[in-house]
């Protein structure tokens, strides 16, 4: 089983810094991050029930949503993982492997501490 290897993603891969970066230097970086750090948590939590009942409508919504802010809130690893996620899902219609949710808030918890660290800490 290939899975918990796939949620190692390198530190220095967790982050996209350029984009966080240019969150700090407009002024919105500690306004948007926390709040997004708890909203992408619970979207990944509400994943859990579509799909279980495989609700291929709402999962495709929650996973396009995770995406997006994912993305917006320089998330890179989370984001590409997510992405690959829906491309399963979507293109190929595949429903994602069992262990899925664990990665997703492993590499979630990850970000986050990275995230914290480098950029939420400073003064």
């Amino acid at each position: 089983d290939d899975a918990p290897a796939r949620a190692e993603v390198p530190a220095q891969d967790l982050l996209n810094h350029k984009h966080l970066e240019t969150l700090r230097s407009v002024g919105i970086l500690e306004k948007v991050l926390p709040e997004a750090l708890r909203s992408t948590r619970g979207q990944i939590d509400q994943l859990q029930d579509p799909i279980t009942r495989r609700d291929v409508e709402t999962t495709r919504q929650l996973l396009h949503s995770l995406i997006g802010v994912c993305g917006n809130m320089g998330s890179h690893a989370l984001h590409q993982r997510l992405r690959a996620l829906y491309a399963q899902l979507v293109e190929h219609h595949e429903w994602p492997l069992e262990g899925w949710h664990q990665e997703l808030v492993a590499l979630h918890a990850r970000t986050a501490s990275a995230v914290q660290e480098a950029y939420l800490q400073q003064g």
